[in-house]
């Protein structure tokens, strides 16, 4: 994939860069940084494809959305937060200021994975195709993949879905397909109708096709899985796939249904169809486990055909548990489900039926089921096993209810679980359900005996005529588990169940050839015929294997010999092992093991997010994004054109980007990173580092945990870590950022911004267009200043330095300011202000605030600009009478008379012991020569004592000329 990558560096809600391009971006971030919103933003104006990560110094952070929905809008997008070191996501996105959608996507190949969404008041996360609420959307989306997330409310929040993918109620035609939700965590969601994984098809003659719902853990939700017809007519939901998934606590883990709206237009002519409910466990939910709802609420004429609910687990539910199968509510007519087979199930210990079949409730009519199978399933210490069901529709299970356990194959009994309580219901030797099922006609049949607890993991052909099996679900102790299956000599069935199982073939003879997409029995050549089910990864031989894997997420690996491996449409891991292999992944983001100058990888274009991992020098094949370099040895790391991920091993690396937005990691030792033409983020983290960047196109990051300067070429960097260690520029225009302890931050030449973060940090500025940005409480900061310079918020420090007669000036918070030797004009703004003047002919002005004023040697000027009076009243620590002036302005001392120098004897002065105001008409400026005070007096009659404006410490003689009037 190639494109840009954009890393997002603080965890603002804040927008304040140029987000009108991603390239504008990267030229012009925001103040500090690149927030999570900014790089959406440019994104959605921004052909793609483009990714977003996070600097791995954000690891832990909250983002609290403050700004209204993230959106992303453009085709190609990944946005792929960061991992902590048990692989659990490590960024949060808190919707809790928030009433609306936290994240909304409408587009094709978008991947959204790694992230924690939590305190979602409305949508956690909204994809759509078509009319949004009268907004236009993309018509026809496809690929999208929400992976590896977390999605949660720890307090009471909305009603609406965490992931909610379809169409609306306005989209017309409109389509969504090839969808993946994989391996997300979804818990607390109980609020109202909280739904986890909701795939709606709304509006009119849409299509919902081909969506995959597949290992994640639903814990106290309300809804977890919903495939549902909303406000819909003629649309359709195609080809389900819920597979793999953990429920507890739910209130309905899993739910099909055509639902309408009183006052809406019906919801009718809906179809789900196809959808497959397998390898499921179900335990101690709420309600009925699975749930097929014909329709209700102004809804007629829909349809569910076509559902395999197979090799599931269904116990401790507290009411309904099991599978309920209903035509229709209140408001629901005319609606047919036809064609469910119920096959290979446990369903045992819950409060209600196990399968439960009812046409018509709450006064619906006219709803009609037809087609319902149960075959080889066990229910055991239910409530009640059937409800609605015939004796002809059950066959060859295990059932000790009257009526039916005497016919079609049934039988009664105990079914000797090993350990239901604990959730191992593998089957005890002299379970009356071992020997019983029908090895024909049943999906998913457990044709290799895995459900027993003495052979858990041995390969049986079965016996009779025809060859029957046990009865029940299989391949679950304590839930899903994973399976090493080594195959013996002969011809074998491999059955892994659910899980990510292995089948090995290290004991074979010579090369064999496997592929995991072939369901029936398969020549391997060197190992006998034999049949694969439910297996996820390979193990080849020593010898020269031919893998190759399924639409799953395989691992294949050859050992030895040389191996010819080809992944398939998932995220595969391919290692040939020692030899010269060839090495293939097709779909998704794969991962490549290479060991040998031989091994040869080849990738699809636009196929995933790929990697290598290699322990020897690698050139990244065309396609390939990632490089991860192992073992102890210094080997180097070349990218492609692409934008690339490059990490070194512990060793001193050498990694060149060449083409494309490159990450350059060299992890320990010495590294030498070569960026090249795009935009380069390079990671630093020993002394020893080189950053050297090739091209002169882009705007380059560096993110370093060590002390650092910037090397020409380069614009960014960025401190991280915790150590108190500095940041230096080069000639250009950079943006510097600290971390969280005290930094020392010097942009050199350009116009550079530098922010510090937490911490006491030192900034050194030399350009008076240099911006220095400081949060409010981060430390106590000081800036060291070559050029006249005002201090941004939140600084408290400034010292001018140099020879030059150069500014400075504070903010409203109580700064100190220096001066260097030559002639400064020190301003303090608002706040309490120390000021000192140093050497040079300087101009002190405290401005609001009592300020302490201190001009040091030299003829200074003290200015008073401010209404007199107690609140800016400034102490002058060394006023030397005759050398320095205090100027006052005429628009704050309004009576002050005659512009310009005072005269020596002029009449407006007057100084004496305890004096606090005038003694005469003509008296204005009043000086205490027991105190040092000065005083303001607007009418000089001494009615009304003087206003205080400066104190001058040890009362020195003090002379009329000492003051000008401007």
């Amino acid at each position: 994939m190639s494109g840009t990558t954009v890393v997002v560096s603080n965890a603002t809600d804040l927008a304040n860069g140029d987000v009108s391009s991603v390239d504008a971006l990267l030229a012009s971030p925001g103040e500090d940084g690149i927030s999570l919103r900014e790089s959406l933003l440019a994104i959605n104006n921004s052909a793609g494809p483009h990714a977003v990560t996070f600097a791995p110094e954000l690891g832990g952070q909250v983002i609290a959305l403050t700004s209204g929905s993230l959106a992303i809008l453009q085709d190609g997008v990944t946005l792929r937060g960061l991992v902590d070191a048990d692989g659990s996501p490590a960024i949060t996105i808190d919707g809790s200021m928030l009433s609306g959608t936290l994240l909304f996507a409408s587009g094709s190949e978008i991947s959204i994975a790694h992230l924690i969404f939590s305190e979602f008041a409305s949508f956690a996360m909204q994809v759509r195709a078509g009319e949004f609420f009268d907004v236009p959307t993309a018509q026809d989306i496809a690929g999208i993949r929400i992976e590896d997330n977390v999605f949660s409310n720890s307090t009471v929040m909305g009603n609406s879905p965490a992931i909610s993918v379809g169409t609306d109620w306005d989209a017309v035609g409109a389509s969504v397909g090839g969808v993946v939700i994989a391996r997300n965590e979804f818990e607390g969601l109980r609020t109202g109708d909280q739904v986890g994984a909701h795939i709606q098809a709304g509006g009119a003659n849409n299509r919902i096709y081909d969506v995959q719902v597949v290992n994640n853990v639903f814990t106290d939700v309300t809804f977890g899985v919903e495939f549902v017809a909303a406000n819909a007519s003629e649309s359709r939901i195609e080809n389900g796939r819920i597979e793999g998934n953990r429920f507890a606590g739910n209130l309905q883990p899993v739910n099909l249904a055509s639902i309408g709206s009183d006052g809406a237009p019906a919801t009718s002519g809906n179809v789900i169809d196809g959808t497959l409910i397998t390898g499921n466990f179900f335990a101690g939910n709420r309600g009925p486990d699975v749930v097929l709802l014909g329709g209700m609420t102004n809804a007629t004429g829909n349809a569910i055909t076509g559902t395999d609910i197979v090799n599931n687990v269904m116990t401790g539910s507290t009411q309904y548990g099991g599978v309920s199968v209903v035509g229709g509510r209140a408001g629901g007519s005319v609606n047919s489900i036809d064609g469910v087979r119920i096959a290979n199930n446990t369903i045992t210990g819950n409060v209600g039926g196990g399968v439960d079949v009812s046409p018509n409730l709450d006064g619906a009519t006219g709803n009609a089921i037809s087609g319902v199978s149960v075959l080889n399933s066990i229910f055991y210490a239910n409530s009640m096993d059937f409800v609605g069901l015939s004796s002809s529709q059950v066959s060859y299970s295990l059932t000790s209810q009257w009526g039916f356990a005497q016919f079609n194959g049934n039988v009664p009994g105990d079914p000797l679980f090993v350990d239901s309580a604990n959730g191992d219901f593998h089957l005890q030797p002299g379970s009356p359900a071992i020997d019983a099922g029908m090895g024909t006609g049943a999906p998913g049949v457990d044709a290799d005996y895995l459900s027993r607890a003495d052979e858990p993991d041995t390969p049986n052909t079965g016996a009779g005529t025809p060859a029957f099996v046990d009865i029940g679900a299989f391949e679950f102790a304590g839930g899903l588990h994973d399976d090493f299956l080594e195959s013996a000599s002969g011809d074998d069935t491999l059955n892994g169940g659910p899980g990510a199982d292995t089948a090995s073939y290290a004991a074979a003879g010579a090369g064999v050839t496997l592929d995991l997409s072939l369901a029936g029995r398969q020549d391997t050549i060197g190992h006998g015929v034999d049949t694969l089910m439910d297996v996820e990864n390979l193990v080849g031989s020593g010898h020269d294997d031919v893998l190759a894997g399924n639409a799953a997420n395989n691992l294949l690996n050859g050992l030895e010999g040389n191996d010819v491996l080809s992944g398939g449409a998932g995220a595969d891991t391919l290692d040939g092992g020692a030899g010269a292999d060839s090495m293939a992944g097709g779909g998704g983001g794969d991962s490549y093991v290479v060991d040998e100058a031989g091994d040869v990888v080849t990738e699809l274009a636009g196929a995933g997010r790929d990697t290598v991992v290699s322990s020897i020098a690698h050139v990244l094949p065309a396609e390939v994004e990632n490089l991860t370099l192992t073992g102890a040895s210094a080997v180097d790391g070349t990218g492609n054109l692409l934008a690339n991920r490059l990490i070194g091993n512990a060793a001193a690396n050498t990694l060149r980007g060449n083409a494309g937005g490159d990450t350059l990691d060299g992890g320990a030792g010495a590294d030498l990173l070569i960026g090249g033409n795009a935009s380069d983020v390079y990671v630093v983290d020993d002394a020893g580092d080189v950053v050297s960047e090739a091209g002169t196109t882009g705007t380059d990051w560096v993110l370093s945990s060590v002390s650092f300067t910037l090397p020409d070429a380069v614009e960014y960097l960025t401190l991280t870590g915790s150590s108190a260690i500095n940041g230096t520029g080069n000639s250009a225009a950079n943006l510097l950022l600290g971390n969280a302890a005290a930094n020392v931050l010097d942009g050199l030449g350009g116009a550079d911004t530098m922010k510090g973060a937490a911490g006491d940090d030192t900034y050194y500025v030399d350009n008076s267009a240099d911006r220095v940005v400081e949060l409010a409480g981060a430390g106590n900061d000081t800036v060291n200043a070559s050029a006249s310079f005002g201090l941004g918020a939140n600084v408290e420090n400034l010292i001018l330095t140099g020879g030059a007669a150069i500014n400075g000036t504070g903010n409203a918070i109580a700064n100190t300011i220096t001066g260097n030797d030559a002639a400064n004009v020190l301003v303090g703004m608002g706040g309490a202000d120390t000021l000192s003047g140093g050497l040079g002919n300087d101009s002190l002005k405290g401005g609001t605030g009592n300020d302490e004023l201190t001009s040091g040697d030299g003829n200074d000027v003290f200015f008073f600009v401010e209404n007199p009076g107690p609140g800016s009243a400034d102490v002058i620590t060394d006023f030397a009478s005759g050398a320095d002036r205090m100027r006052l302005d005429d628009a704050r001392f309004t009576a002050i008379g005659a512009l310009g120098n005072f005269a020596l004897n002029d009449a407006r002065f007057v100084a004496g012991a305890e004096l606090t105001g005038g003694q005469d008409a003509d008296d204005r400026i009043v000086y205490n020569s027991t105190t040092g005070a000065l005083y303001y007096d607007a009418d000089g009659d001494g009615a009304t004592a003087g206003l205080l404006f400066a104190t001058l410490q040890g009362a020195p003689a003090l002379a009329a000329a000492d003051f000008v009037a401007v």
